[in-house]
C-alpha cells in the first residue's frame, strides 16, 4: 500500500495540472453545448485508454459517458460514478480563477467533483502502466445533471446500478475522508400560491398580493429544516407581475 501512496504522490504535479484545466472547462449543468465539448474530450481520452465508449444523447443537458474495460473478465462490473456539471455560470472561472494556498487547490468546481474525475483518470491509467489490470470488469459513467437532481440521468444510473457488484460514487463525503455508504433521500416539491388581480389604484382592497401571501409561509418552510435528523430545506422562490399597478396573482415556489 505505502507504495502505491508512494506511486500517487509522485503524480500530484500532474494531477493538479489536469485538474486546473478541468476547472477552467466551465460546464455548469444548462450549458449543453459547454458541457458536451468536455465530454467528448473525456470520451476521446478514454478511448485512447483502450474502453468502449458510448455516448448517451441527451436533448437538455450534456450527453452522459459510458466507458468499459476488462468487458471479457469474469463477474459483474465494478461501477464508477462522477458528474461532470457545476452550479457555477459562465464566466465564473474568470472572476474566480483556480488557485493553490497551503497545499490546498481552490477552483470552482474542484471538490464537487473534478478533482473526482481526474483521481479517476490518473487510477485508471497508472494501472495500466504498472501492469495491474483489474479482475473484474469496469464501468465509469459520467453524468451531466447531477446538480439538478438527476432527473435525465437516474434510469441509466439504476440501470448500470443493477447490473454492478460494487458502485464507487465518487463524490467526496466529507473532511474527515470517510467512506459514505448511505445517503439521505432528496425531494424536489412545488408549491403554487394563488391570489385575486385588482387595480391597486382604483380597487386596492379587493386584491389578494399572492406574493405576499407566499412571504407568510416562508418562516413555516423554513422551520421544518431539522439538522439532528439530517434533515434540511433549500428554498427557491421565483414570482413575476405583468403591470406594476396590479396585485400578483400568482407565485410559484
Amino acid at each position: 500500500m505505502k507504495s502505491y501512496i508512494s506511486h500517487f504522490e509522485s503524480r500530484l504535479g500532474a494531477m493538479t495540472w489536469r485538474i486546473s484545466t478541468l476547472v477552467e472547462s466551465e460546464t455548469p449543468t444548462s450549458e449543453k453545448v459547454e458541457v458536451d465539448r468536455v465530454v467528448n474530450a473525456l470520451a476521446e481520452w478514454a478511448a485512447g485508454l483502450g474502453a468502449q465508449v458510448r455516448l448517451h444523447q441527451q436533448a437538455i443537458v450534456g450527453d452522459c459517458l459510458e466507458c468499459r474495460w476488462n468487458t471479457q473478465a469474469p463477474g459483474a462490473p465494478i461501477l464508477i460514478i462522477c458528474h461532470l456539471d457545476t452550479v457555477h455560470p459562465l464566466g465564473s472561472v474568470e472572476r474566480s480563477p483556480t488557485r493553490i494556498e497551503d497545499d490546498v487547490l481552490f477552483g470552482l468546481g474542484a471538490y464537487d467533483m473534478k478533482a473526482s474525475i481526474v483521481l479517476v483518470q490518473t487510477v485508471l491509467e497508472d494501472l495500466q502502466a504498472l501492469g495491474l489490470a483489474l479482475a473484474r470488469p469496469v464501468i465509469w459513467l459520467v453524468t451531466t445533471d447531477e446538480e439538478i437532481g438527476s432527473p435525465y440521468s437516474r434510469p441509466l444510473v439504476e440501470k448500470l446500478g443493477r447490473e454492478a457488484e460494487l458502485v464507487l460514487v465518487m463524490e467526496f463525503s466529507d473532511y474527515e475522508e470517510r467512506i459514505v455508504t448511505a445517503r439521505k433521500g432528496v425531494g424536489i416539491f412545488q408549491l403554487t400560491v394563488l391570489g385575486r388581480e385588482s387595480h391597486s389604484g382604483s380597487a386596492p382592497g379587493e386584491g389578494i398580493n399572492a406574493l405576499v401571501e407566499a412571504a407568510r409561509l416562508v418562516e413555516p418552510v423554513v422551520a421544518l429544516s431539522d439538522p439532528a435528523r439530517a434533515r434540511s430545506l433549500r428554498q427557491r422562490l421565483c414570482a413575476a407581475a405583468r403591470v406594476i399597478t396590479s396585485s400578483l396573482a400568482s407565485v410559484t415556489w
